[in-house]
């Protein structure tokens, strides 16, 4: 799959530097100049547009790393009353929606919403205060008085811009009964200044069902997929079923009263109940970058024991090519092309970036955490298995909201972690690192980023501190540069960055081609050549530093360091233009983290490569 590539794995440490960079030799080290300085945001940077799926022959070493400070959780004290089910948008504004549901008692076994909230932010940091989207209500059934629930609360922003949010909706005390299907069914309310005001109620099905998801196509084709319950005949779930808007939200077909289309479902052997069952539900699709073809998580059941207990796994299920579904009839199942049964979890998400990567998150079966799984473009090979935010809880949602990050929510019950509130929703934006292209430029060791450029490729480093670094890379004919920028407001003289860089080797091996420089605030640390071990070597390196603070003071603020390296053609084995890079950042305080995930310290089959060298 990939071409000759040329692995690297540096530590960097910033090499002091004077305020020019003439007479400096390979290796000296020199004191860093301390000056204000200005870093460049992650989200600010790799600003340079990708081609469609442009890494799609690389996904399996691109890798996830969460924001650290844009992690945080909003419990009862903030009016998170018990939040379930949570998804989140960017709307067409660039702001922010998120919405959750919940539940209908403090029973936290009961998970199925009441009421559906949202709140609104405009730069993911502060939200207003909940605000019901979907609520509760008495109501007359088919057989008398009723209060009508809200769950499962989503949303898609428009190709015009509308927001258009969906629930479904239950009547409990009808719910189970084939004659009461109009008391169930999808709600679906618009809003045209980005959750400002929201028009009134529309139903869109009456039936049974839970977990909406929205998806448009090119043609401004609608489509509504839901998981269909009817449990007069299938005691749970009966598959994901679809209704269709062909003008933007306002007609659907089939009309309200009548069937759906159905479209995903297989079936599962219930020992319990001696009898078989449909599945395929919680359903989140996306259109395959650059076809016509859908593919969508869906949850699985497996099966049912005599003792009640199911268990649960995550499949892919995959449209026809030509995205034209089969509707299915009476005991029918589909027989699409699938990734059955690969996971073993529940809640899943999909998403898909511009360059490719999907991505299935999903609640693991294990330790109740939300993991995540990296895919090809396809999302028919997936690799590794990680965790995404930190904390024991159930069901999340993601959203792709720039081509380099996503952002992750779920609700945390973790009691260690929530304290009397119990429950509360977390979220965190997460970075995509993967390979980078190197801009043609000659680099001045002046420990100066104004020369750099927002539309330079960068990796992010800071998941698990509140420090954060990022690395961008160019070239000339003699030498591959590197700016590290850190940002840290308690520096340290031990602090340091690493950068390793080695040939892509068939085994996935570091080889005696490997070049290690570690570099930080007060200098250049070492350089080192792989031998069985990592071995000090003079390349002929150079960096300069620049630090603003008081390394190793610790009553003030400081803002952090940057350095600019550069590192000799002659040093390194470079083919096709290509090397695989490591991104390591150590803080004195304990944190410690790379820029890939899953991978030995000895073992470059996640590296990142670098590319137009």
């Amino acid at each position: 799959m990939f071409i000759s590539i040329l692995t690297c794995s540096l530590i960097f440490v910033a090499s002091a530097c004077d305020k020019d960079n003439r007479g400096i030799t390979g290796g000296q080290s020199l004191k860093g100049e301390q000056k204000t300085l200005t870093f460049t945001p992650f989200m600010e940077l790799n600003q340079t547009a990708d081609e469609i799926n442009s890494h799609e022959d690389d996904y399996s070493r691109s890798a996830l790393k969460m924001m650290y400070n844009t992690l945080q959780e909003h419990g009862a004290s903030e009016g998170y009353q018990y939040p379930r089910y949570p998804r989140i948008r960017r709307m067409s504004d660039g702001t922010y929606i998120q919405m959750w549901q919940t539940p209908a008692n403090t029973d936290l076994s009961t998970n199925n919403g009441k009421d559906v909230y949202y709140a609104l932010s405009s730069d993911l940091k502060t939200w207003t205060t909940p605000a019901k989207l979907f609520a509760s209500r008495s109501v007359t059934t088919t057989t008398g008085s009723d209060t009508r629930h809200y769950t499962n609360g989503n949303g898609i922003v428009l190709s015009n811009g509308d927001f258009l949010a969906v629930a479904a909706f239950r009547a409990p005390n009808t719910y189970n009964y084939i004659n009461s299907k109009s008391d169930q069914g999808l709600v679906i309310r618009r809003s045209k200044d980005c959750g400002k005001t929201w028009t009134n109620e529309q139903t869109i099905y009456n039936g049974p069902c839970w977990e909406a998801h929205l998806m448009e196509f090119e043609s401004g084709e609608l489509h509504c997929y839901f998981a269909e319950s009817r449990p007069w005949i299938s005691g749970s779930h009966s598959g994901t079923s679809l209704v269709v808007s062909n003008d933007g939200g306002n007609i659907w077909s089939p009309a309200v009263g009548n069937e759906p289309y159905r479209v995903m479902r297989k079936k599962w052997w219930s020992d319990l109940n001696q009898t078989n069952f449909y599945t395929d539900q919680m359903a989140v699709g996306v259109i395959l970058n650059g076809t016509n073809q859908m593919a969508f998580a869906t949850e699985c059941v497996a099966s049912r024991d005599l003792s009640n207990k199911q268990t649960y796994f995550i499949s892919v299920v995959y449209s026809p090519e030509d995205g034209q579904w089969k509707h299915l009839t009476g005991d029918e199942v589909a027989d699409c092309e699938r990734l059955d049964n690969f996971l073993s979890g529940g809640g899943p998400y999909l998403v898909q970036f511009p360059s490719g990567e999907t991505v299935v998150a999903y609640s693991n079966s294990k330790d109740s955490k939300m993991h995540y799984t990296m895919g090809d473009a396809r999302a028919r090979n997936f690799t590794g298995d990680y965790i995404s935010l930190p904390h024991k809880g159930s069901w999340g949602g993601m959203e792709v909201d720039s081509p380099h990050s996503a952002i992750f929510c779920r609700t945390s019950t973790e009691a260690s972690v929530t304290g009397s509130d119990r429950s509360t929703l977390m979220l965190a934006r997460f970075a995509l690192n993967h390979s980078i292209r190197a801009t043609a430029r000659q680099a001045n060791l002046d420990a100066d980023n104004r020369e750099w450029q927002k539309t330079d490729d960068a990796l992010f480093l800071g998941s698990e501190s509140p420090i954060e670094a990022t690395l961008r890379c160019s070239h000339d004919s003699e030498n591959i540069y590197f700016l590290v920028e850190v940002k840290d407001d308690n520096l340290s003289n031990s602090d340091n960055v690493t950068i390793m860089l080695s040939p892509e080797v068939e085994n996935d091996k570091l080889t005696a081609k490997a070049v290690r420089v570690k570099v930080g605030c007060n200098g250049l640390k070492n350089t080192d050549q792989y031998s069985g071990g990592w071995r000090s070597k003079e390349f002929g390196i150079t960096a300069r530093a620049a630090y603003d603070g008081t390394p190793g003071n610790t009553s003030d603020k400081d803002n952090g360091y940057l350095v600019e390296i550069a590192v000799p053609r002659s040093a390194l084995e470079i083919t096709n233009g290509r090397l695989l890079c490591n991104f390591a950042l150590f803080d004195s305080a304990g944190a410690f983290e790379d820029a890939v995930s899953g991978t030995a310290a000895t073992d470059t089959k996640k590296w990142i490569a670098i590319n137009n060298l």
